[in-house]
């Protein structure tokens, strides 16, 4: 028996922040329940889910018992992902959704469907992979360790490396890991490493490190444009 924190009328899914209706099979209302379902029981839906990782694991356990508890609102699979992306239309849930719209769905006669292979299955494996913790940190680990920075983009390499960084756990309030210096340096344009590794006192922490590439870089692109101004010639 599922017992709601909040009673409620079990109610129709708010239509989700979408490029387009994501299927024509929209869940109907359901009429003259009361506030039970068909079994006698009272339950609650999801709130909102804004993508936070944090807040994930909690917003699905509810997700799943609305479902479960109101199964003769949702008998397929397209219904259930319809329910779970019309709770997603806030924060980085609703970015991913528009990105599930356009990988997962098509045009057929003139409306929005589901691929045929999509199943509920599939879909919560996709949510996992986006928004639960331990997953996104994993995923986070393994994209920094093969990080590295293109030419000429220094400051994109250090925004991108933070991000993963912090996404990884590898960034704690007040604290830096000890890995992290020489996880920068090895993604690190090799003309930038080796001017940063060759001085006399090399710098040891994260921030002094990119502070000195961000020096060297500026310092390159100063010696380079003014080598062009000076080789430049007329037509």
């Amino acid at each position: 028996m599922f017992n709601p924190e909040t009673p409620t009328q079990p109610i129709e899914p708010k239509n989700p922040t979408l490029p387009e209706q994501v299927i024509t099979d929209m869940v109907e209302p359901p009429s003259n329940t009361g506030t039970q379902n068909r079994k006698g029981e009272k339950c609650r839906p999801p709130k909102d889910f804004d993508g936070k990782e944090s807040n994930y694991k909690r917003w699905f356990r509810i997700l799943e018992a609305y479902i479960r508890a109101y199964d003769n609102l949702f008998p397929n699979d397209q219904r259930k992902i319809n329910c779970a992306l019309t709770y997603m239309s806030s924060g980085r849930a609703a970015e991913w959704v528009e990105y599930f719209t356009d990988e997962h769905t098509k045009i057929v006669q003139g409306n929005r469907v589901f691929d045929p292979g999509m199943t509920w299955a599939d879909f919560m494996k996709l949510l996992d992979q986006n928004f639960d913790l331990r997953r996104t940190k994993d995923k986070a680990r393994t994209d920094l360790s093969v990080l590295k920075m293109k030419q000429g983009e220094l400051e994109q390499y250090i925004l991108n490396f933070n991000s993963l960084a912090g996404r990884g756990g590898y960034i704690m309030v007040g604290q830096e890991n000890p890995c992290l210096p020489g996880m920068f340096l090895d993604g690190l344009n090799p003309r930038l490493r080796d001017k940063i590794e060759d001085q006399k006192d090399a710098p040891e922490t994260l921030t002094s490190i990119i502070d000195d590439a961000r020096r060297f870089e500026k310092s390159h692109y100063r010696k380079t444009t003014k080598n062009r101004v000076m080789n430049w010639q007329p037509n």
